[in-house]
């Protein structure tokens, strides 16, 4: 293996290739442990970026979780450079324990699979954390930039770990900015939208936008504050709606004529009236004067207030609610929550699938799911989507020429499925056979699926089986995945 050298002639080898992108690849290090090596390809072992990893290593942002025992690492911060035959390479940065990344946390489909401890107490200590890590970055003059899910990592115990940093905008002593080049637009604030971002210097309120967006979908059930369902039917829009939302300042939980909340998500009351303002100045105050958001201090404040105003519910010891509420609004909630984990789920099933390969029956609503995996990763536009399902009508797919696209319910239905395993999907002993949890886990598309509930002159719905989310997609410039399924008018003989 390679052999590499810090400025000082430290000499660290690389073991085992541990993570790979496309900037270059991190490995452990051969008789070293708690440390890693990231070494960059080499068309990308600039100038430009030694000195920008160079004025990141002297002066580190506090980390306060180093102090913790066992010690944790937040913010996954370079600590050497390393040079192989004398040139740049790479660096050492601490090895990040291995972590799920913030979307398994907020998705509440997965977190009540894989985490089903995680209550509202640990979601808000989650966000609070979120909010310590970023801070600590801004205290040092230090910008994500791009702040999206994607680069955060969550412990079992809250803990955050910010991951990639190298790509973070830093300001040397000299005034000499590295710019962070890219953003994901659902993260990005109105201000920067559209903006070629690898020139400007962005601010802290700029992260602040995109830290308030995710300590939403922490506490909302993983929905973006800026999807919503449109109040016109006939609204005509050509982009994503939450994009379109953020750029036009319409914060569907505030009262306007254009958006509202999605049906299926929480309502904005439940959450700590302190938290509820931090949000109408991130999204609505913010839109006009970027500065009024607030900083990640006063997120921190008004998350631990926030925290300490959590009561346990009386009926569901898994259930946590803010003590502003009269009631436990997951009580009283019309989508299915999970049980107590003492409760056990009742395996009768007077709806019970019936299974012909390669074909899943569901009695109620009499609805046909195909499982023939070459059907299931469509991503197509909405006409191609039409074009596809009529020709497997044309051809007469497996002896049927009513296939068509799901309607929304039937995908909601699907989603709580994979959600909350309830409803019209539960699962008898001959449906496991073929059509479980598992088989949904590992065949459903991470992204939306085309409906055949539309409106006219707006677009299709969408669902998203990760979430059950729902949104609208264009007919010119969506696309989407496609489930084919078909009414079979012969189930009752099986």
């Amino acid at each position: 293996m390679p052999i590499y050298l810090t400025e000082n002639n430290q000499q660290f080898i690389t073991a085992n290739e541990i993570g790979k992108g496309g900037e270059g690849s991190v490995y452990s290090l051969t008789g070293v442990s708690g440390q890693v090596a990231k070494i960059y390809h080499q068309a990308l072992r600039t100038t430009d970026r030694e000195k920008k990893l160079r004025a990141m290593i002297a002066n580190p942002p506090e980390d306060s979780t180093c102090r913790l025992s066992p010690p944790h690492n937040s913010i996954a911060w370079p600590t050497d450079l390393l040079y192989e035959n004398r040139n740049f390479a790479g660096f050492i940065m601490p090895c990040i324990t291995k972590s799920p990344n913030i979307f398994e946390i907020y998705n509440p489909k997965i977190r009540y699979k894989k985490h089903p401890n995680f209550d509202l107490r640990y979601l808000h200590s989650t966000a609070k954390n979120l909010a310590t890590a970023i801070n600590a970055l801004h205290a040092n003059n230090y910008i994500i930039g791009d702040v999206n899910q994607k680069n955060i990592l969550v412990t079992e115990k809250t803990l955050i770990s910010l991951v990639d940093t190298d790509s973070f905008q830093v300001q040397e002593s000299s005034g000499h900015i590295h710019y962070c080049p890219v953003g994901v637009p659902e993260f990005t604030p109105p201000e920067l939208q559209g903006k070629s971002l690898g020139n400007i210097a962005r601010k802290g309120y700029h992260d602040i936008f995109g830290l308030s967006v995710l300590i939403f979908q922490i506490l909302m059930e993983g929905f973006h504050p800026f999807t919503g369902a449109p109040s016109d039917p006939t609204l005509s829009i050509n982009e994503i709606a939450s994009v379109y939302c953020i750029k036009h300042g319409i914060f569907p939980y505030n009262q306007n004529n254009m958006f509202k909340p999605p049906p299926s998500a929480p309502n904005f009351d439940t959450l700590n009236p302190e938290v509820q303002k931090l949000f109408k100045r991130s999204f609505i105050d913010g839109h006009n004067n970027p500065q009024t958001r607030p900083t990640a201090r006063e997120w921190i404040d008004a998350l631990n207030a926030a925290e300490r105003a959590l009561v346990q519910c009386e009926r569901n010891s898994l259930h946590w609610y803010s003590n502003h509420l009269q009631k436990c609004p997951l009580c009283l909630n019309k989508y299915p929550f999970p049980p107590a984990l003492q409760q056990p789920i009742s395996n009768k099933n007077k709806h019970l699938n019936i299974i012909l390969k390669p074909l899943i029956f569901n009695k109620i609503p009499g609805t046909c799911w195909t499982i023939d995996l070459s059907l299931l990763n469509k991503n197509l536009k909405w006409k191609e989507a039409h074009d596809f399902i009529n020709g497997l009508n044309i051809k007469k797919y497996l002896g049927y020429s009513n296939w068509r696209l799901p309607n929304s319910d039937e995908l909601i239905n699907m989603a709580n499925s994979y959600l909350y395993n309830n409803k019209y999907m539960q699962y008898g002993d001959v449906s496991k056979k073929m059509f479980d949890m598992k088989f949904l886990e590992q065949n459903i598309q991470y992204g939306p699926y085309w409906s055949c509930s539309g409106k006219a002159n707006f677009g299709e719905l969408l669902v998203h089986l990760w979430s059950g989310q729902t949104g609208y997609g264009f007919l010119n410039d969506t696309n989407a995945f496609v489930w084919p399924v078909c009414t079979h008018d012969s189930y009752l003989r099986y």
